[in-house]
């Protein structure tokens, strides 16, 4: 047998260490040979889970590049949207600019003067101007006979 020390404590390290005895080769052949031999692991394939889960792989994956194509298209109509309202900002500020220009060019006096010496336009008479009340309607019809009063 192999010499066996035993650990003493003197303080608090420990000075010497134990030896464990050697192993018999004896003992790990019996181990070895005890131990059955280890068969290669056959993998079985689960059909229908493989198919399951290739239809459930491709429906997300065509719901994903689905909801990409909507995204892109939803982006490209805002950008149009943008695009367009800021067309007619820009349209409004012309028609802004050409009033105000047709405005000033205008001279109402003018206007006047032209209508009533060239045109011998005059303001009505008192006898010249008919009034009556017209029956609710949400329209007039421009060549309908005026009512006898």
């Amino acid at each position: 047998m192999a010499k066996s020390r035993r650990y003493y404590i003197d303080g608090n390290t420990v000075r010497v260490r134990e030896t464990l005895p050697a192993r018999r080769e004896e003992e790990e052949i019996l181990r070895v040979s005890v131990q059955p031999e280890q068969r290669p692991v056959r993998v079985r394939i689960n059909v229908p889970y493989v198919l399951t889960l290739l239809v459930v792989t491709l429906l997300f994956g065509y719901l994903c590049f689905s909801y990409l194509k909507v995204n892109a298209s939803i982006n490209a109509s805002m950008n149009r949207i943008a695009s367009l309202e800021q067309q007619l900002v820009k349209a409004r500020a012309e028609n802004a600019v050409m009033e105000n220009r047709l405005g000033a060019q205008m001279d109402l006096e003018e206007v006047f003067r032209i209508a009533v010496e060239e045109m011998g336009m005059v303001y009505p008479d008192e006898n010249e101007v008919v009034e009556y009340t017209e029956q609710m309607r949400e329209y007039v019809r421009q060549h309908e006979n005026v009512p006898s009063s």
